[in-house]
């Protein structure tokens, strides 16, 4: 039995407007894995942090746990 385990890591950009910016791979993964995380990614739905009562733009680290057997 193969298997692939392991985490996929990326900084994104949470800009102050609600949208994404730039996603980018810190640590991948094969078969695809990491491709499709982007594709989360871009897709957050998030609301942007305040300071002083304004929206501001941030960058949060996500990670994506992977274990596929196959």
């Amino acid at each position: 039995q193969n298997a692939t385990s392991g985490i996929v890591r990326l900084a994104v950009e949470l800009k102050a407007d609600g949208t994404i910016g730039f996603v980018v791979v810190i640590q991948a993964l094969p078969y695809g894995l990491t491709e499709q995380s982007v594709v989360a990614a871009r897709s957050i739905k998030f609301k942007p942090p305040l300071k002083d009562g304004k929206p501001v733009d941030t960058i949060e680290l996500i990670e994506n746990s992977f274990e596929v057997r196959y």
